[in-house]
């Protein structure tokens, strides 16, 4: 798929189904080499997880899809301003899911990118779970690790470490 163009633009609400779609997609298929397989599992598209995807696209926060020209919703950003009084940072990035056929590609930049500018290039920071290998994509895209505001937290009984990355994004001249 390294070939194909994809569009950025905003989610709508009749998009809430795909994109549930690609985040349990993604997590599924990306997070199996480290998770235990009955996290693996409970990863799945759910009416309640549509309907949380049709909350957050009603708030207006910010959530930007990365979009083949097919109209194939492959890639999610889902951020808003920070609700963490414990972080010094005013804008949290929630979510970042990249379809793994369409990982390499870019999107994860562009979309990453795409925040940066909805914060107005101030920092943002993102929570990813230990042990991702994503870590060296974030740290490409100038992210510092920062792990005294590391985190645990239950996602349906399972026990998950997040590792905190801080962002300083520059506005490109």
């Amino acid at each position: 798929m390294t070939k194909t163009k994809f569009i950025i633009r905003p989610a709508r609400h009749e998009d809430a189904a795909a994109i549930a779609d690609v985040n349990m997609n993604t997590r599924r298929r990306c997070y199996a080499a480290f998770m235990p397989p009955e996290f693996i599992a409970a990863n799945i598209v759910t009416p309640q997880r549509i309907a949380n995807w049709q909350q957050r696209i009603a708030q207006k926060d910010f959530l930007y899809l990365g979009e083949t020209e097919n109209g194939k919703i492959v890639a999610l950003a889902w951020g808003s301003p920070s609700h963490n009084p414990e972080i010094p940072i005013p804008f949290e990035l929630h979510a970042l899911y990249v379809l793994p056929d369409c990982q390499g590609c870019g999107l994860g930049r562009r979309l990453i990118e795409k925040f940066a500018e909805y914060a107005g290039y101030r920092p943002f920071y993102l929570y990813m779970l230990k042990n991702n290998p994503v870590a060296g994509f974030y740290r490409h895209m100038g992210g510092i690790r920062h792990p005294e505001y590391d985190i645990q937290k239950t996602w349906q009984s399972f026990i998950l470490e997040e590792e905190a990355f801080f962002f300083h994004p520059q506005k490109k001249i």
